[in-house]
């Protein structure tokens, strides 16, 4: 008997090892594949959604496909609303993102989203309000850059990336219901912030959890 498959499209390799051991945990009879092309981010950063990275987004999904993805993911938020809308006979195509969105709204009224990169505040923003609407639920939605995060995640320096977005999020706890970590990059994080009893919602485990509800759907 075939394993199910779920296949992801990132824009880092880093995110190999994060989906593949969220896998592992709630399902390791899933079969994973993986695609990885850093120049999707860096144009979408540089040039905004344009037709061309969305030719290219969707050539990169139809090769998991093609490979026996029976639900593909894209796990870049700045990128995952292209991927969102392209559809594929009996194959689901999702956002990594989504489920995080759903939930934060049914959680509080007055939500942040933390991104360590501006091309991601305004996707997840919209995101987050479509998921209002969606849910009909009436959220107050403020954004934040963590700045001179990125910088150390470029550097390949994770555990300083994590502690300055925890650092953000210990400054603002008290202002918000919901901490929203719009990057799946961003999870990590969550570990430098026992004691913090505010909500804070990353993407990853969600996601993984949407795409396999998804896989016994298909």
């Amino acid at each position: 008997m075939q394993n199910h498959c779920i296949g992801f499209l990132h824009t880092s390799s880093v995110h190999i090892k994060t989906f593949a051991t969220i896998c592992e945990h709630f399902d390791p009879s899933v079969s994973l594949i993986h695609l990885v092309d850093e120049d999707l981010l860096a144009r979408a950063q540089n040039e905004g959604l344009t037709a061309s990275i969305k030719t290219d987004i969707q050539k990169l999904l139809e090769k998991l496909v093609e490979q026996g993805a029976e639900v593909v993911v894209c796990t870049c938020s700045s990128i995952g609303s292209a991927a969102e809308l392209i559809k594929f006979e009996n194959v689901a195509s999702q956002r990594i993102d989504r489920a995080m969105a759903d939930k934060a709204v049914l959680t509080g009224k007055s939500l942040l989203i933390l991104a360590a990169l501006d091309s991601t505040l305004v996707p997840t923003k919209l995101l987050i309000e479509q998921s209002a609407q969606n849910l009909a639920q009436s959220v107050k939605i403020s954004t934040l850059k963590v700045e001179g995060a990125w910088q150390s995640f470029e550097s390949n320096n994770l555990t300083d990336y994590h502690q300055k977005i925890a650092a953000k999020i210990k400054q603002q706890i008290l202002n918000y219901d919901v901490i929203v970590l719009a990057q799946a990059s961003m999870a990590g994080a969550t570990q430098y912030c026992e004691g913090v009893d505010t909500p804070i919602l990353s993407s990853p485990e969600l996601g993984v959890l949407a795409a396999l509800t998804a896989l016994k759907k298909s």
